[in-house]
């Protein structure tokens, strides 16, 4: 598992790759709140690079989202494959997340919120 951030307008975009499973659930929420804090309240999460989910990591991402939420940002994702998506339908989180084709429309739906 590896993620980067960068910062486009006022959104972080944490790219991550790799396989997001219990293993590395700890490392993947301790790196997602530190860029969470290090950015914006507003973050997306580029799964372009992912091949796979568990609930473990699931559960870090809905913990973060009520977090930031609560704090007035949000979280969306976007670039998710199709097995990966499948996972967030089977699990109804496609009801709490929402998810982009790409991180351009991601960080456009934050920008038109609030503007």
């Amino acid at each position: 598992m590896d993620i980067n951030v960068k910062k486009q307008h006022e959104v972080a975009i944490v790219g991550l790759t790799g396989s997001l499973d219990v293993s590395v659930q700890q490392v993947f929420k301790d790196k997602l709140v530190t860029a969470s804090h290090a950015h914006e309240n507003d973050v997306v999460l580029d799964f372009s690079q992912v091949t796979f989910i568990d609930s473990s990591c699931l559960g870090t991402l809905v913990s973060l989202a009520k977090n930031l939420r609560e704090n007035k940002g949000d979280i969306k994702l976007s670039n998710l494959r199709d097995d990966v998506r499948s996972i967030f339908q089977i699990t109804r989180l496609d009801r709490v997340f929402e998810i982009f084709e790409n991180n351009e429309e991601a960080v456009d739906s934050f920008y038109k919120k609030t503007h």
